[in-house]
């Protein structure tokens, strides 16, 4: 659904989102949007810098909203953005929760209505993780507007 520039900008919050935890474990997501609104990042431009810092700071605890200061000041078509690639941010960051590597690789299918995420365990039981991502995005996970169903596949 997006191309290159949104793709990028998603890659380096992904590397980049627990950027604070050196300073601050528990509010690290707003110590990296800082450290990122305050840096220089090469090859990007001051809207796209605000959007990875954007993505940085709501990867953790509260999700974008209209009356946020940080959400307001992106541009509309960033706004959207940010509501779709957040819940892929977070979802990734729930299947690292105990970076132990528990999840060895995840497939991704779209049967209709729904997208199915197809995750490889290295472990049994099921570890954290599978918590982690049923807490991260709630009661009926969805993503771009269709439900995410989880299956478990052989490693």
């Amino acid at each position: 659904e997006y191309g290159p520039e949104p793709r990028a900008i998603l890659r380096y919050a992904a590397m980049m989102h627990d950027i604070g935890m050196m300073l601050n474990p528990s509010s690290h997501h707003k110590h990296g949007h800082y450290i990122i609104t305050n840096s220089p990042l090469s090859g990007f431009h001051q809207e796209q810098i605000d959007a990875v810092a954007a993505l940085v700071l709501f990867h953790r605890k509260s999700l974008p909203r209209p009356s946020h200061p940080v959400f307001t000041r992106l541009p509309a078509a960033d706004q959207a953005m940010i509501k779709d690639l957040v819940t892929v941010l977070r979802l990734a960051d729930s299947l690292d929760r105990t970076q132990t590597s528990a999840v060895q690789k995840v497939t991704l299918s779209e049967p209709s209505p729904d997208i199915a995420l197809l995750l490889a365990f290295s472990a049994e039981p099921i570890p954290f993780e599978t918590w982690a991502v049923e807490r991260t995005l709630g009661g009926t996970p969805n993503l771009f507007g269709r439900r995410i169903v989880f299956e478990r596949i052989a490693a």
